[in-house]
């Protein structure tokens, strides 16, 4: 595996967006196990592999206390209301960036067990904006932002995601990736479909699904 010089956070934070529902899977989707570990630990884990400091994950109130495992992530939770827009997420990271004075944001999605660490390097050492090209041709997340746009990403409201943006930005890195990296998990099945996926990356993982 490649060694990556580390980048601390007041250079690029990393924002993992853990925030949503998961009205398709249950309330604890991102706690589930998969491959002997919570499904998020995976997105965490490419994250540090890629190289990057432990940065702010947005997510639901109590979400840190189940997790239940230490992190130097910092817990930014949502407002206390059931079903918090996208947007919410996206301006809570973009104020913990500039916090941090930080000279980017790269924001990631916490269900993306697949997403591989050289694309999020990639992503996140660009110059200016730099975002992923998803199988529908669209650009979204993993994105990475300059300061310059914060106040951007603060406009944002609704469920209304960085993808919307994007669109509009001149000259944005767009950077391409085998699709099922960009798998995200909805469905329990999708547990055992990631699992597959990475048996075949990393060889024998462990299974650990609750009975």
């Amino acid at each position: 595996m490649t060694a990556f010089t580390r980048i601390d956070r007041s250079r690029t934070l990393v924002a993992v967006l853990a925030a949503g529902e998961g009205r398709r899977f249950g309330e604890d989707k991102l706690l589930a196990p998969c491959g002997g570990m919570p499904l998020v630990a995976w997105a965490l884990k490419a994250i540090e592999a890629a190289g990057f400091e432990p940065g702010v994950l947005v997510c639901r109130p109590g979400f840190a206390a189940k997790l239940g495992v230490p992190t130097a992530w910092s817990f930014l939770e949502v407002q206390k209301r059931r079903a918090a827009p996208l947007s919410h997420s996206i301006r809570l990271a973009t104020r913990s960036a500039q916090r941090f004075e930080a000279e980017s944001l790269l924001v990631c999605l916490a269900d993306m067990p697949l997403v591989e660490a050289n694309h999020l390097r990639r992503i996140g050492t660009s110059k200016g904006v730099a975002a992923t090209i998803h199988a529908d041709g669209s650009l979204g997340v993993p994105a990475c932002f300059p300061a310059s746009l914060y106040p951007r990403l603060l406009e944002l409201r609704g469920d209304q995601g960085a993808g919307g943006l994007l669109r509009d930005l001149p000259d944005v890195v767009q950077c391409t990736v085998p699709p099922d990296t960009l798998l995200d998990v909805d469905t329990p099945d999708d547990i055992e479909t990631v699992e597959n996926m990475l048996a075949t990356k990393y060889g024998k993982v462990e299974i650990n699904r609750p009975i």
